[in-house]
């Protein structure tokens, strides 16, 4: 089969954010034989794979274009009938959207287990484990590098989050860069610290990070996390911190561990209990080729699924699953979907700004637009046309810097 993870409903900062995560999933379908592709468009050739992050209209645009996909759902429907607890801006919008885009989808595969049965309301829904992956080991030169600092951390900037970060760094030095774009900075930082840091995103969140959780297994460093209610198979592997400890004496004990040995057995154990082709193996066997344990008991399933309303549905008689995934004309239909210049799923963004120009993002370029310029119309091609574009922020921000000098 060809999956194409697309990330057309996200900007360019967001998109970014997902690189470590695909990671996962490209080696894990492709080990099992399966292609994968990734970018900012929709292919009606493949199943596409959409990141949650949904506005109104985008499920019935994807129902307009005959588009076949499943979903990735990250955040965690609150008892309060929205996403991770939050009210303010863009969150109740995201919450509200997310049923019309989910209820048109193939399958859904949530990041956390205990999200799965609010999920499966609108598609078969499994929950699916970042797992060991030997494309994922870093060189041997990068894991057998000597670390130069005790503590380190990466990830967004919360309030609850630099609040800890306060309070361990008056017994130690914790480094946390500011930005990191790709997944070999990410690596790469991984390396200098013996020891790293996983925090909760809030109090109240429920699980520890599988993708900072991941990288550091593979990278054989010790790593240390905060007590989460759900503790997750990778959680059990590292140094979690027990419910009555203080978490900032828990981390400075860390320092007396052989952390290498430590990080080599986990590393091991991991390996053995969860290698992601498995993980990605049962994901498909419950959401795309056996979808009736997605589903729960008969009663639990929608009265009217996707695939009832595309005229198939999926059983035991052996029809090939690729079958229900082709354009019913090939030749008349454009492979590629872009919504280009639909405002639905395409809105300018302000991402930043270096010397004379101000980063714009929009339908996933980076315009560097000079500051002297009037205020343009994002929508409007013929406005664009003649502005510098680029493929990431990093691009931009580099073109801004040398035309400074």
């Amino acid at each position: 089969m060809h999956f194409h993870f697309s990330h057309i409903n996200h900007n360019i900062v967001g998109a970014s954010t997902l690189n470590d995560m695909y990671d996962w999933f490209y080696a894990g379908l492709t080990s099992l034989g399966h292609q994968v592709t990734r970018n900012a468009a929709l292919d009606r050739r493949a199943i596409n794979i959409l990141w949650e992050n949904f506005r109104p209209g985008m499920g019935a645009s994807l129902a307009a274009e005959n588009i076949k996909y499943g979903i990735i759902a990250t955040e965690i429907p609150d008892s309060h009938g929205g996403f991770n607890w939050r009210s303010d801006d863009p969150w109740p919008l995201r919450f509200s959207s997310f049923a019309e885009t989910a209820s048109g989808a193939l399958f859904i595969w949530s990041m956390i287990e205990d999200s799965c049965a609010y999920y499966s309301q609108f598609a078969p829904c499994v929950f699916v484990e970042l797992g060991f992956s030997e494309s994922l080991l870093p060189k041997k030169s990068i894991i057998n590098r000597k670390p130069t600092h005790d503590f380190g951390f990466f990830g967004l900037h919360t309030p609850y989050r630099d609040k800890l970060v306060e309070d361990l760094s008056r017994n130690c030095k914790v480094i946390w860069p500011e930005y990191m774009s790709s997944t070999s900075d990410i690596i790469d930082f991984i390396s200098t610290t013996r020891i790293g840091l996983n925090f909760r995103q809030s109090e109240v969140w429920p699980i520890p990070s599988p993708t900072r959780l991941g990288r550091y297994l593979h990278s054989k460093r010790l790593l240390v996390s905060e007590r989460t209610k759900t503790p997750t198979r990778q959680g059990l592997l590292v140094e979690m911190a027990p419910p009555e400890a203080d978490y900032r004496e828990f981390c400075l004990s860390a320092l007396e561990f052989d952390w290498r040995q430590k990080a080599d057995d986990a590393l091991h154990k991991y390996s053995v209990d969860m290698p992601m082709h498995r993980i990605m193996q049962q994901a498909l066997d419950l959401t795309l080729i056996d979808r009736s344990h997605a589903w729960g008991r008969s009663s639990e399933r929608p009265r009217h699924t996707v695939i009832e309303r595309v005229g198939a549905s999926l059983s035991a008689s052996g029809r090939k699953i690729a079958d229900l995934f082709q354009p019913r004309n090939e030749r008349s239909v454009s492979c590629t979907v872009s919504f280009e210049d639909n405002q639905i799923w395409h809105q300018p963004l302000h991402v930043g700004s270096v010397g004379d120009f101000e980063l714009i993002d929009y339908s996933g370029l980076c315009y560097c637009l000079n500051k002297s310029k009037h205020q343009v119309d994002f929508t409007d091609k013929k406005q664009r046309q003649g502005i510098v574009s680029f493929q990431s922020i990093d691009e931009a921000r580099a073109y801004a810097i040398r035309s400074i000098v």
